[in-house]
């Protein structure tokens, strides 16, 4: 399935000019190759072949900046925060309106235990995008880390407001009626979830 033909569909019009103008035709159909093949692993649950591919693709055009988003997405999500947010922290500049690079940028915070860097990630993304109830459930959880708990609660009420039965936020705003003694609020929000 995988092939030059894949390679060009994904690759975003402008950077196909880029590619064409680095290459020699076999450097480019090697390329197209390994970002292809990156994909369809991918899309087929193969997170550690995905990231094989999209290496060697990267060897061959290292300044492919939706290449690097996607490799970085895939090492944050395969647990190699380091190198994920080596890779995405490369973006910053280039692609500073892309809320994938805030949102997984904030997720490799969050699991190395950096919760200011994780909530100043994820609040630059929400900036992008105010309505997303993702990134307004990982902004609840670090303020709880931080013990943060007012701006928790205003993040867990907007999720709520927009999907009433969010387990994640009934269960974390259930904690947080706990946490302030308001026992009988918490045990209605714990049996919606």
């Amino acid at each position: 399935p995988a092939g030059g033909y894949e390679g060009e569909r994904h690759l975003k019009k402008r950077s196909i000019e880029k590619v064409r103008k680095l290459f020699s035709p076999s450097d480019r159909k090697a390329f197209n190759r390994f970002y292809s093949r990156g994909y369809y692993f991918r899309e087929s649950n193969m997170l550690p072949q995905a990231v094989s591919e999209w290496e060697r693709a990267l060897k061959l055009c290292p300044e492919h900046s939706e290449l690097k988003l996607e490799l970085g997405i895939a090492y944050v999500e395969s647990g190699k925060y380091s190198r994920g947010l080596k890779l995405l922290s490369t973006l910053l500049e280039e692609m500073p309106d892309e809320v994938e690079l805030f949102f997984y940028m904030g997720a490799a915070y969050f699991e190395k235990g950096k919760m200011l860097k994780a909530a100043r990630s994820w609040k630059r993304a929400l900036k992008l995008l105010p309505e997303d109830v993702d990134i307004q459930l990982c902004l609840a959880e670090t303020e709880m880390e931080l013990g943060h708990t007012r701006k928790a609660a205003e993040h867990l009420d907007f999720v709520l407001s927009h999907e009433p039965g969010n387990i994640d936020a009934l269960n974390r705003r259930g904690m947080l009626y706990l946490t302030k003694g308001k026992h009988q609020e918490a045990v209605e929000l714990l049996r919606r979830s």
